[in-house]
């Protein structure tokens, strides 16, 4: 299955997938850390021309949304579904998400992870370090 994993850019009409998938991922950590979950926030935040669209047999199984800053790219999003996670999909497209990082001319990469969240094991692995704690957040930054 991993041979058939690709990234696409994304549309509007992606909009309702993408918005699902991180509510459903993200709303229980949300909810634990006593946080509020505005969908007017998301929708006004959303801008396909910085999301990629994640496909396994052209099928939609996750979203990344990469925004490039002074000085760095910033991934403000990655989500799997559920049933795709655990299986190195999402180390394949850090690996992805670096090499075009680094092809755009940047040197590293930052994000923000709930402190409690299992993903947090994937980025150490892969080489990201907590630079930051953020209330309930940690940053992270990988220089590549």
């Amino acid at each position: 299955m991993l041979n058939n994993i690709g990234l696409r850019g994304a549309s509007w009409e992606d909009y309702s997938f993408c918005y699902n998938l991180a509510r459903k991922n993200m709303f229980p950590y949300y909810k634990k850390h006593k946080l509020f979950w505005d969908s007017r926030i998301y929708k006004k935040e959303f801008d396909p021309k910085f999301v990629k669209i994640i496909e396994s047999n052209h099928k939609r199984i996750g979203f990344s949304k990469l925004i490039f800053k002074d000085n760095y790219g910033y991934l403000s999003d990655l989500q799997l579904s559920a049933s795709m996670q655990g299986q190195g999909i999402g180390t394949r497209i850090l690996k992805i998400i670096e090499k075009y990082v680094l092809k755009k001319g940047y040197l590293q990469i930052k994000l923000r992870v709930f402190t409690d969240n299992p993903a947090l094991k994937l980025y150490e692995r892969i080489g990201y370090k907590i630079i930051e704690k953020d209330g309930e957040f940690y940053v992270m930054r990988k220089r590549i």
